[in-house]
């Protein structure tokens, strides 16, 4: 077995004495994580053994963050400048740092980053989970104001605060996550609901009264199984159009205060392309036909869904209209990633194998797909049961 590396140190002068610097690790930087003591003994070879005994403490029982260090101070200075800008996608880092200022920083905030304890993160959830806690809606318009938080939201709190706090065990500034362990509220598995029979037919008869615009938005949408911030990321070089093929490698975000902007990458980093009907493909190409290429500051991309001067939409501006489109038909409303749920619900039916629509949708495991889907598989079996008839 290899031996364990050991810290090491050094003794340096001071005014009124010697300081013992240790060298306990490095940050993501490669800079030195040091710890420090101050001694008043004039004999060298004592000094020596102070020393050696420092390291000896620290190596046995661990160290601890600067005194001074609060929850907040790591979060700003540290966290979110050297990890969370280099390693989180803009929207899990905007929406952490938000949980964070909001439902963080007035508990723990100002606690100092090493005495946070298990126990004050079991109360910030009890406390998160009782009536009137939602921040959002004031004046109660909504009539939520006094319902509790769902379990959803308080485990993405959760999974903020415990971020920060994986960050600094993993730079040794703190020596176990105090949030490890702590039991989380259970979410409520939510229904898909989605477009079938009927309601689908209805879709389509409603589409076929929209501009062109909208209908190559919704078809690609329920053909593809696509994200929003992908469809809206959709440029006229990822149409295939000999292969009959969509080629999705990029989303488009909403970065507060600055606006919209290309990412060259997907929510799960799966890129890939998707094969798409002939209909669907000419559809497009005479959609194309209408479409400028970019001006400005989108000069050299030609995207689908854009405004006069080439310029991306919003992710959030699909749902809003598809809310105006829904409300048009009188259709039931369901949210526009349903159609993501819809595409797959109409292939897993149909008899298509879990692999290909895992491959469709892009999911970086088929159990993913095969467990978000598991109620549609299940009616699968029963249909294939079904299919034996009593021989006598």
């Amino acid at each position: 077995m290899a031996k364990k590396q050991r810290y090491f140190g050094n003794i340096e002068k001071l005014k009124t004495g010697w300081r013992m610097r240790v060298t306990v690790g490095y940050n993501e930087n490669g800079t030195p994580i040091r710890r420090s003591k101050t001694t008043k003994t004039k004999n060298a070879a004592q000094r020596e053994k102070e020393l050696m005994a420092f390291i000896d403490d620290l190596e046995k029982n661990g160290y601890e963050a600067p005194q001074k260090l609060t929850l907040k101070e790591f979060v700003e200075n540290e966290w979110l400048p050297k990890f969370a800008t280099k390693s989180l996608s803009y929207d899990t880092r905007h929406d952490y740092h938000e949980h964070l200022k909001r439902r963080i920083y007035p508990v723990l905030g100002g606690t100092q980053l090493a005495k946070i304890t298990t126990l004050q993160i079991v109360h910030l959830i009890d406390d998160l989970q009782k009536e009137g806690k939602r921040l959002e809606d004031k004046d109660n318009k909504r009539g939520i104001k006094d319902k509790p938080l769902s379990a959803h939201s308080i485990r993405n709190i959760y999974y903020a605060l415990n971020s920060v706090l994986n960050v600094a065990k993993q730079w040794k500034v703190i020596m176990t996550n105090p949030a490890k362990d702590v039991s989380l509220p259970k979410r409520k598995k939510r229904t898909h609901t989605i477009y079938q029979g009927e309601g689908l037919d209805k879709m389509y008869e409603g589409l076929s009264q929209e501009p062109l615009q909208m209908q190559v938005l919704i078809y690609i949408a329920v053909v593809t199984g696509c994200r929003e911030a992908e469809l809206v990321a959709l440029e006229e070089k990822h149409i295939n159009i000999e292969e009959n093929k969509i080629r999705f490698e990029q989303t488009i975000i909403d970065v507060v205060g600055e606006g919209v902007k290309v990412v060259q990458d997907t929510k799960n980093s799966v890129i890939g392309n998707v094969d798409i009907p002939q209909w669907l493909t000419d559809l497009i190409i005479e959609y194309l036909a209408n479409i400028e290429p970019g001006t400005g500051k989108w000069a050299g991309h030609k995207f689908l869904f854009a405004d006069i001067e080439g310029k991306p939409k919003r992710p959030d501006s699909i749902y809003q209209r598809w809310t105006r489109f829904t409300k048009r038909y009188s259709l039931p409303h369901i949210r526009f990633h349903d159609l993501r749920h819809t595409s797959a619900t109409l292939l897993i039916s149909q008899g298509e194998h879990i692999k290909v629509v895992q491959e469709r949708l892009r999911h970086k495991s088929m159990v993913t797909t095969a467990d978000t889907y598991a109620h549609v598989l299940q009616e699968t079996h029963r249909k294939a049961a079904d299919s034996f008839k009593k021989p006598f």
